[in-house]
Order: structure tokens, then C-alpha cells, then sequence
């Protein structure tokens, strides 16, 4: 991947834009900031998710509505599901 630009930071990780050399295509890499134990000498970890339009702040801000209950519900539910699935 070759780095464009930087896009967001957080507490535990930096976002850049990056281009795949591979497909040509264009994704965010989260670059975590800090790894206490891990069994590859590199130190570096980094996850290559989708290109958004807005992260999940930005997105909540503009929000001019409450989310209705079913949409708080789907949430929650993905969010449960994806903490069960990191402590397998």
C-alpha cells in the first residue's frame, strides 16, 4: 500500500488514506499507535478497512434526528456480535 494522506487520529490508532499497488484502489489504514506484546518483530500493526466518506463522529454530529429504537437495536447488536467474535 502507498500512504496518501493522513485522514483522522484517535487515542490508539492514526487513519491514512492509502492506494493498494496491487488493485489500484483506495482504502483507510488504521495504524495502531502502540503494541504491547506481539509475536511478529515488525511492531507494526495496521488494518485495511473500506474508504468512508465521514468517520463515526462526524457522522453522529450531523445527525439532526434521534436514531429510532430499531436502528440503536441493530447497532448494539453488531456491536455485541463483534465483541463475542473478539473473544473467541
Amino acid at each position: 500500500y502507498k500512504t496518501i494522506n493522513k485522514i483522522g487520529e484517535g487515542t490508539f490508532s492514526e487513519v491514512v488514506k492509502a492506494q493498494s499497488l496491487k488493485d489500484g484502489n483506495y482504502y483507510a489504514c488504521k495504524k495502531m499507535k502502540q503494541l504491547f506484546k506481539s509475536d511478529r518483530k515488525s511492531g507494526c500493526l495496521a488494518l485495511i478497512c473500506e474508504l468512508m466518506d465521514m468517520n463515526i463522529y462526524e457522522l453522529i454530529r450531523e445527525r439532526r434526528h434521534p436514531l429510532s429504537e430499531n436502528k440503536i437495536r441493530n447497532y448494539m447488536y453488531q456491536l455485541c456480535k463483534s465483541l463475542e467474535h473478539i473473544h473467541r
